[in-house]
């Protein structure tokens, strides 16, 4: 959801770039979904390894 969300937001600025030129609102939204990429990261990372955790229990049992 937050990836969706923070490419939502990418697309919106660019195009807010493109519409109205490089103005302070454009680079200040511009600056949150690059600003948010590492959690997005770090719970892709989390995601993985509960995956794996989820599927080693399952083998045990």
């Amino acid at each position: 959801m937050l990836a969706g969300a923070l490419s939502v937001l990418l697309v919106m600025v660019v195009l807010l770039a493109i519409k109205k030129g490089l103005d302070g609102t454009s680079i200040g939204l511009g600056v949150i979904p690059f600003a948010l990429m590492p959690i997005v990261f770090l719970n892709w990372n989390n995601l993985k390894e509960i995956k794996k955790e989820l599927n080693s229990r399952k083998n045990v049992i």
